[in-house]
């Protein structure tokens, strides 16, 4: 039955935001909101400076980087920058996350235009450290197979 209704409220919300959900969005960074919020209620969500992602990190390669964003309206990338777009009723919201020459994730800045400044930089947590995982987990299979 909680299946049914949580169905129910995603399709209620799908008519509200027909193309992205706000915990599309949310779920990038790690976070859970409700999908009826507003657009401006989202922004000011994802504008907490205590919002940090769990989701993305500093030096996070392109390819990692760019996948947590696979719901997104539009994906464009450039040089040292890629552009995330997704589309409400009210507006885009668009990311846009800057890379350093070896491809690593440096910053990330949300853009809309409820937002007065030029862009609101999104904190990221310290390093990326799933190269590392991977490395000390491949040593630690070799170990076990000898």
């Amino acid at each position: 039955m909680d299946s049914l209704w949580t169905r129910l409220a995603t399709l209620v919300a799908r008519i509200w935001h027909p193309v992205a959900l706000p915990e599309e969005i949310a779920g990038c960074f790690g976070l859970k909101v409700s999908n009826f919020l507003s657009v401006e209620d989202l922004i000011g969500v994802l504008c907490k400076s205590q919002c940090y992602t769990t989701c993305l990190s500093r030096y996070m390669p392109r390819e990692i980087a760019e996948s947590v964003f696979r719901h997104a309206t539009s994906v464009e990338s450039f040089g040292e920058k890629t552009i995330i777009s997704y589309y409400f009723r009210d507006g885009w919201v668009e990311y846009v996350l800057l890379f350093d020459q070896e491809d690593r994730l440096r910053r990330i800045y949300l853009y809309h235009r409820a937002i007065e400044k030029e862009g609101i930089e999104i904190p990221l947590t310290s390093s990326y450290i799933g190269h590392r995982i991977k490395f000390n987990t491949a040593r630690l299979k070799q170990r076990q197979l000898t």
